[in-house]
């Protein structure tokens, strides 16, 4: 089985890409899986939309960085 990964953080990727006939075509191939990873918030309007069999979206999680800081390293 193939797999094609997608991952859909901008707007213009669902509007360019999931929204026209190439994910239909690519869907059909009954040997190949698609798997769309989306920010987790807007997992449910991606699995609503563009859901359909061998398409499995998958929502990410993003956290902003943490700055890492050492006191050694501070110059007081």
């Amino acid at each position: 089985m193939k797999t094609i990964f997608i991952s859909c953080f901008h707007p213009y990727i669902a509007r360019n890409i999931l929204s026209t006939r190439a994910l239909s075509m690519l869907a059909a191939d009954r040997d190949t899986r698609i798997v769309i990873f989306v920010p987790g918030y807007k997992k449910t309007y991606f699995e609503n939309t563009f859901g359909r069999p061998h398409v499995i979206i998958e929502g990410i999680d993003f956290q902003a960085p943490s700055s890492f800081r050492q006191s050694s390293l501070v110059m007081k």
